[in-house]
């Protein structure tokens, strides 16, 4: 497993998952995906760690509901 702090940036967390980008943020507005980290005024990225545990939750097949109590307990994380 990568480092926690490793941040990716939106091309490789479409290459990681295999979503587009559309996708992703359409997912992060239905509370399927972690909202990204604000790096800077015009750049963001998500944690590495958070991307391994959507892929390996998206491989198992969760559903959605399942999907969305992981990535409320992911953000909850970031601020504890």
């Amino acid at each position: 497993m990568q480092n926690m702090y490793e941040i990716m940036r939106a091309k490789d967390v479409m290459k990681a998952t295999g979503l587009s980008k559309v996708t992703i943020w359409r997912m992060v507005r239905k509370g399927l995906f972690t909202q990204p980290v604000r790096l800077g005024e015009r750049i963001s990225g998500w944690p590495v760690d958070e991307i391994e545990k959507l892929n390996k939750a998206f491989i198992a097949g969760q559903q959605k509901n399942e999907i969305r109590i992981l990535v409320k307990q992911l953000m909850e994380h970031r601020v504890s």
